[in-house]
């Protein structure tokens, strides 16, 4: 149907530059847009597969095994004011009542779990909340050893090449003293409750304060049931609605400047 419309268009088109140039670009936000289409009604496939299979033989999605994320903020983000005021509120009500707290994030891929995060930290370290902000991307890899290596990699440069696990817990432990930390485990699959349980008993071990908190981003909701601290702190984040995904379209056709065929 979109296609249809911008041949519809392109065939009643003047040699007026306006137009030719406002089409050039409504097409460009239209072949993005039937991109975001594909990949949503495939998830909903996936999705449906999944259901009907059971647990030994489910249809897997695919994980992007060279996948790395930071916490830096690329774009300006349309639409998740809501969802990232949930999410600060829930991490600053749980503040120095436990030693760890667990927040998931959980949502089909492409919603932008990932970039709420990245949102949810920038606020949570601008009310100075915590004293420090770490980010591990996990994807499919859930080593206890490895999340707690690049943990301490973040804190201390120098300490990047320890190998034995129980140094890496001493300089961890160093690193953390006094200090109410963040972390971010974004894109988690790991569905093994044990590697969880390891990790968190060696989280409690190092921290010696409470009001920690902890972000999981997760498509799976089996993932976020072992992690999060209980259902009341979990995050399902939803579809943008029709104008704020109609606003992100028109950022990329026409930057900030008005869209305009006059």
């Amino acid at each position: 149907m979109i296609r249809a419309v911008l041949q519809d268009a392109e065939e009643q088109q003047t040699k007026r530059e306006p137009v030719k140039l406002w089409l050039k670009k409504l097409r460009e936000v239209a072949y993005e847009a039937e991109d975001v289409l594909d990949e949503l009604a495939y998830e909903n496939l996936r999705g449906r597969l999944k259901c009907k299979s059971n647990r030994e033989r489910r249809i897997m999605p695919q994980i992007d095994l060279d996948r790395v994320t930071d916490s830096v903020l690329d774009d300006p983000v349309v639409g998740r004011e809501a969802d990232v005021s949930k999410i600060v509120n829930l991490l600053n009500c749980s503040n120095d009542q436990q030693v760890l707290t667990i927040v998931s994030i959980v949502g089909m891929g492409g919603l932008g779990k990932t970039t709420l995060a990245k949102l949810v930290c920038q606020e949570v370290m601008e009310k100075k909340f915590f004293d420090l902000k770490i980010w591990v991307c996990v994807s499919d890899n859930f080593d206890d050893q490895r999340i707690l290596g690049e943990m301490l990699q973040t804190l201390n440069a120098n300490m990047g090449g320890l190998t034995n696990k129980d140094a890496v817990l001493q300089e961890l432990e160093k690193a953390l003293e006094g200090k109410k930390f963040l972390l971010v485990l974004d894109d988690v699959w790991n569905e093994v409750s044990k590697r969880w349980d390891d990790l968190k008993t060696r989280l409690v071990r190092v921290s010696r304060n409470t009001g920690n908190a902890i972000v999981v981003t997760t498509r799976s909701e089996q993932v976020a049931s072992i992690m999060e601290t209980s259902t009341h702190y979990r995050h399902t984040l939803n579809l943008l609605s029709d104008d704020e995904c109609w606003s992100i379209m028109k950022e990329r056709a026409f930057g900030n400047g008005e869209a305009s065929i006059l």
